[in-house]
């Protein structure tokens, strides 16, 4: 009998050998299956996730976007709000306010009313602290224009006074002494009467709405 070509060790060696990477082939094979549901059903997941944060990004896009468009109509309203308060701010300062002439418009005053010779009477319903503080203001200037005037004082009962500053006298004393008033924006209503010259004080008229 021929000599056998591998020796029995070798032979021993080749078959666990063998039989090794048989199974070797079997479990990388099975992990390369594994592997490969894995990459399948990590893909699914990744697209799957991604469609729900989308949807979940873009309702709170949207949400964000109502909220701001909301937080803008609220704020346009408080800034209505801040101006109708503010408007009635000057309307309840202008309604409390005193009126006074300021220095320069009693100087313009003085410079245009300077001349007059005719006598006037500057009535003011004593009643009325706001209209007789005015009057004083305006007996100045008619004293620092060299006008001789007399201060009359009257007290009025009437439930509803007519407001403001009237003039009563002859047409051209009265316009003599109320169109520098008119001139300076101050109202001031003329009255032709056949008499001397009355420039009455009532008074603060209400501001106008």
């Amino acid at each position: 009998m021929d000599p056998a070509p591998v020796t029995p060790e070798l032979l021993d060696a080749a078959t666990r050998w063998s039989s090794w990477s048989w199974w070797g082939l079997i479990a990388f094979g099975i992990i390369a299956a594994i592997t490969a549901i894995a990459t399948v059903a990590f893909t699914f997941i990744q697209f799957w996730s991604g469609g729900v944060l989308g949807r979940h990004s873009e309702w709170r896009t949207a949400t964000l976007e109502r909220e701001t468009a909301r937080a803008n109509e609220r704020t346009a309203e408080l800034q209505k709000e801040a101006e109708a308060a503010k408007l009635e701010q000057e309307r309840l300062r202008q309604l409390l306010a005193w009126r006074r002439l300021t220095a320069d418009q009693m100087k313009k005053l003085v410079d245009e009313l300077t001349g007059i010779t005719f006598p006037v009477t500057l009535q003011v319903n004593n009643a009325d602290p706001e209209a007789t503080r005015f009057a004083a203001d305006i007996g100045e200037v008619f004293q620092q224009a060299g006008i001789s005037y007399e201060k009359k004082t009257a007290i009025v009962f009437s439930d509803d006074p007519i407001p403001g500053l009237r003039v009563y006298g002859r047409a051209d004393e009265v316009h003599r002494i109320a169109d520098p008033f008119h001139r300076l924006g101050i109202a001031i209503d003329g009255q032709q009467k056949d008499a001397d010259l009355v420039f009455h004080v009532a008074a603060k008229p209400p501001p106008k709405p």
